[in-house]
């Protein structure tokens, strides 16, 4: 199936919409009673637990239901991640060249060839962009995704935060 980047501009992309309508094709959306969308709060949260660090993006995604825009934040999170490893890559072959004594160019390919085609390139590939993947998303209202608050602790200090948590939301200082 072609992909082209859908801008206001792109001529190839009205070509190819033109193209498509003249298959007999219609765009889905003339048929909705309603084309509403509103504005959805991603908060996409990464735990170190080695460094017990916390990263947390927050992100706005257009969509007219949750499933929508969940779609949309998985295809940008895998978008990023793909792109984040070919740069790896990149940055590896450079590293590769530099640190190599290769007295070709054709040196330098077959070592970058068999690194690429070794069979456990392709695992070590996939481990590295997995693990990229978030701890937790939260999907929804922004003014309530946008004050979500995000830690970790260790688990002798646990029973003594949810305790305190049960006491503050309770809005008692006794214990039952």
């Amino acid at each position: 199936m072609p992909v082209y980047k859908k801008r206001p501009d792109d001529e190839e992309a009205k070509e190819y919409l033109k193209h498509i309508q003249s298959l007999g094709f219609e765009n889905h959306l003339q048929y909705r009673p309603t084309r509403l969308k509103t504005l959805y709060g991603a908060n996409v949260v990464q735990i170190t637990p080695s460094e017990e660090r916390v990263i947390k993006h927050k992100f706005s995604v257009e969509a007219a239901n949750y499933p929508e825009a969940m779609t949309k934040l998985w295809e940008t999170m895998i978008q990023t991640a793909v792109a984040t490893q070919l740069k790896a890559i990149g940055s590896l072959i450079k590293a590769l060249v530099k640190d190599q004594d290769f007295k070709t160019t054709e040196e330098i390919l077959d070592n970058v060839s068999n690194m690429l085609t070794d069979d456990t390139f392709a695992e070590t590939f996939f481990d590295a962009m997995y693990q990229t993947q978030p701890d937790m998303i939260v999907l929804g209202n922004p003014e309530i995704v946008g004050s979500m608050q995000v830690g970790s602790i260790n688990e002798e200090q646990a029973s003594d935060v949810v305790e305190k948590l049960i006491r503050d939301v309770l809005g008692g200082d006794e214990e039952e």
